[in-house]
């Protein structure tokens, strides 16, 4: 995961107020800076990089700040707000509030644009190895080669789908690995997705780099994200994300959901803030939300109260488009794993189940996923994993006791004495 300390000292708040999956989306942006800390702000100020403007698939409409910055700095070409260590007091945040259009964009739409974005310095700077990629390593030249095809196009589709059979997604926190890390373990998050695709097509003098940023939805941490372009000389810069499209049916080689919002098209986006000297002089308060618009949580809200009414295919069809919608979010991915459990399609329900835990950030929604998975080895009779997996449920804080009383999932367990046992756990007084 790109960003994978900086997640500790950003409160991100995201309100879009368009849920459209294609098209134009406006959101709201928001960074709040708590400092506690001044004495561990780094060379005395705090910086954060401002979202870009003017991108082919994104425009900043304005920047509102609770606290003008001291000043702004050009870094390598990246626009960042700074305030100095005299302007800040403790205990009072700055918000920084971005508004920002984006736009839908990727192979498809590609395809139908007249005139592409001609890039001249594509194959001087993105064709060239780099640390993280390796691509001088014999096992990247020689899988690349067996990867080549008759086209361009077809070499990329080839890799891009290589890449996602290759690698199983695991989340690596504050760890710097690299292409040829992920391609002998067989393992990653999005950072390792896309170093493992951009080695591949450098190795065939492809130019390919990686894009730092977010990605939006209603999830419990905010949406870091890496993901891929790829440059062709007729259809210029194209996105590509084989993380998601490792996970969930809307995002292919061809099409992506209009979900992201760029920053970078470096490695690490380490620039976005100051480091600050070793995690035991934290400089903000930890706290993370994104939230979306009123009209996907009302979705969210019905489609609960079908599935709590066992109504099974209006509830699937609603938190199919919310999927959709927003492809990393943990509830709706839990909730999906249930009804295909309720409807005895077992086997996608565990799949659900195991990527609604592996995306699972924040303590309450793993709670829920190790009840969920409770409920799911409960209905295939596998008493142990079901009694197992609630008593973990409830040592990360679950209890709710009549939810659990009267679960009917759980039928196959209520003659348990476990079972009881953990009842009795979380008993009112």
């Amino acid at each position: 995961m790109v960003m994978k300390r900086v997640r500790k000292y950003i409160v991100m708040l995201v309100l879009l107020y368009s849920m459209s999956g294609h098209g134009q989306r406006y959101i709201k942006f928001s960074h709040v800076f708590h400092p506690t800390k001044m004495e561990a702000l780094y060379e005395g100020y705090f910086q954060l990089q401002l979202i870009p403007n003017k991108l082919p698939n994104q425009e900043v409409d304005s920047i509102r700040f609770s606290k003008q910055p001291s000043e702004y700095k050009n870094i390598e070409g990246m626009l960042y707000a700074r305030w100095n260590i005299e302007d800040i007091v403790i205990g009072e945040p700055i918000t920084t509030d971005t508004y920002v259009k984006i736009y839908h964009y990727d192979l498809a739409l590609a395809k139908k644009k007249s005139s592409p974005d001609i890039d001249s310095m594509a194959y001087e700077l993105y064709t060239k190895d780099e640390k993280h990629y390796q691509t001088w390593r014999r096992k990247i030249k020689r899988q690349a080669k067996k990867l080549r095809d008759t086209s361009r196009l077809a070499t990329v589709e080839n890799i891009f789908d290589f890449v996602k059979g290759h690698l199983a997604y695991k989340i690596f926190e504050n760890q710097n690995r690299s292409a040829i890390l992920a391609f002998d373990q067989k393992e990653g998050d999005c950072t390792e997705y896309s170093e493992l695709m951009i080695a591949l097509c450098r190795s065939l003098k492809i130019p390919a780099r990686i894009v730092s940023g977010y990605t939006l939805g209603k999830t419990s941490s905010p949406g870091f994200h890496d993901w891929v372009e790829v440059y062709f000389d007729d259809l210029g810069w194209v996105p590509f994300d084989p993380t998601f499209a490792d996970h969930e049916s809307s995002t292919t080689f061809e099409n992506m959901q209009n979900v992201y919002i760029y920053s970078n098209d470096s490695r690490t986006m380490n620039k976005w803030v100051n480091w600050y000297r070793g995690n035991q002089n934290r400089t903000f308060e930890y706290h993370v939300n994104c939230w979306v618009s009123n009209l996907q949580y009302i979705k969210y809200r019905k489609a609960r109260i079908l599935y709590d009414k066992n109504e099974l295919i209006e509830s699937e069809k609603l938190f199919d488009e919310m999927i959709l919608e927003t492809p990393i979010y943990s509830s709706y991915h839990r909730y999906k794993g249930m009804i295909r459990a309720r409807k005895g399609d077992f086997e996608t329900a565990q799949k659900n189940l195991q990527f609604a835990m592996k995306i699972a950030y924040a303590e309450e929604d793993k709670r829920l996923c190790f009840y969920a998975l409770g409920n799911y080895y409960a209905m295939i009779n596998r008493k142990e994993m079901a009694v197992s997996h609630i008593a973990k449920s409830i040592d990360l804080g679950f209890k709710n006791y009549n939810a659990m009383k009267s679960d009917i999932d759980l039928i196959n367990i209520k003659d348990s004495p476990e079972f009881n046992a953990l009842l009795d756990k979380i008993k009112p007084d």
